[in-house]
């Protein structure tokens, strides 16, 4: 994935995201949520 495509997926509110500052910090759990479920046909 790209920053642009992630940036968005943020924007669009389709991954949690914590902010610290200027920083995103992402829960691993569910950034495997979410490659698995680009995953499926």
């Amino acid at each position: 994935m790209n920053q642009r495509y992630v940036r968005r997926l943020v924007a669009d509110r389709r991954i949690p995201v914590i902010k610290l500052g200027r920083l995103l910090r992402f829960d691993p759990a569910n950034i495997e949520e979410l490659i698995g479920r680009a995953k499926r046909p």
